[in-house]
């Protein structure tokens, strides 16, 4: 189906906001891609896991997901979660990319296709954490690393950077936040009056470089 185009970074992201909104988990069923990548990289076998044929379901829902705009949460709960264009143009002060939802290879990727050849707003600080010491290595070797910095993001080493509840790159009082955390509950980067709206990788690199919420399709070409 359509979910077997997601690609592992893709997966990760999906899956790490529903237990935000007391999902007990997510699955997907291994597509052949990703299971070529899990046989490349297992240091141990494994057997890969897919639903019983005749498994009931309380519920299924369709979503076609071309018809879906880019989808930003407000603030106070990943479940408010809004169409880009009802937030456009909302300033932002504070911007962060990276986390365990968001911090693959494929994130960053995604996050220098916004920045490349620009820089970000004045007066807007722009963190970003690769999510493991491979990748960062890897944006170092192509260059990746380069447009983050020229661009005047601030670059964090591996792991959880500002995710980690504010304790790297915090708020102030009645500052605007977007990031690719997977929980923006109020409070979460200190001061309870800041508003932490969650993005993207795009939109959140977009977003920094015009200085206000935008819809990363207006500097990315993006094609199906």
């Amino acid at each position: 189906g359509e979910l077997d185009r997601f690609d592992l970074a893709q997966r990760t992201a999906l899956c790490s906001s529903p237990t935000e909104v007391r999902a007990y988990g997510t699955f997907f069923p291994p597509s052949a891609a990703i299971l070529e990548h899990a046989n490349r990289v297992a240091q141990r076998p494994f057997t890969p896991v897919y639903p019983d044929e005749k498994a009931s379901y309380e519920a299924t829902v369709a979503l076609d997901i071309s018809s879906i705009e880019p989808q930003v949460a407000l603030p106070g709960g990943v479940q408010r979660a809004v169409d880009v264009s009802e937030v456009a143009g909302t300033r932002v002060d504070h911007a962060f990319i990276g986390s365990c939802g968001s911090g693959h290879y494929e994130d960053m990727q995604l996050a220098g296709r916004a920045l490349a050849g620009k820089r970000i707003a004045p007066g807007v600080r722009l963190m970003i954490a690769p999510g493991s010491v491979q990748s960062t290595r890897r944006m170092l070797d192509d260059g990746l690393m380069k447009i983050f910095i020229e661009a005047g993001a601030v670059m964090l080493p591996a792991g959880c950077g500002v995710c980690n509840d504010g304790v790297v790159g915090p708020v102030d009082s009645g500052e605007v936040s977007i990031s690719t955390f997977a929980g923006n509950n109020n409070g979460r980067l200190g001061p309870k009056d800041a508003k932490l709206f969650l993005g993207n990788p795009a939109t959140v690199a977009a977003s920094a470089v015009a200085g206000q919420i935008v819809d990363a399709r207006t500097v990315i070409e993006f094609t199906q």
